[in-house]
């Protein structure tokens, strides 16, 4: 049996990590996934952890899209 213990700290609440269990909507391999404050995840697996990080123009495009206009985000 393999038991997780993760502990995500931090002074500002805004940065702590909030852990989401996978239900079938990421791989099977995956137990876990938390939003990174850079744009990215990190997915908790069964024998180990996997880091997925957004190169700069997709974040620079998901920065813009958060503060776009409802036309602006549709292209109009």
């Amino acid at each position: 049996m393999l038991i997780i213990c993760v502990s995500a700290w931090s002074h500002d609440k805004r940065q702590a990590l909030e852990f989401v269990e996978n239900q079938s909507q990421w791989n099977e391999n995956v137990l876990f996934r938390a939003g990174l404050p850079n744009g990215g995840s990190v997915y908790l697996e069964e024998n180990g952890f996997t880091f997925a990080f957004l190169s700069a123009e997709e974040f620079s495009k998901l920065h813009d899209l958060q503060f776009a206009t409802v036309e602006e985000s549709n292209g109009n």
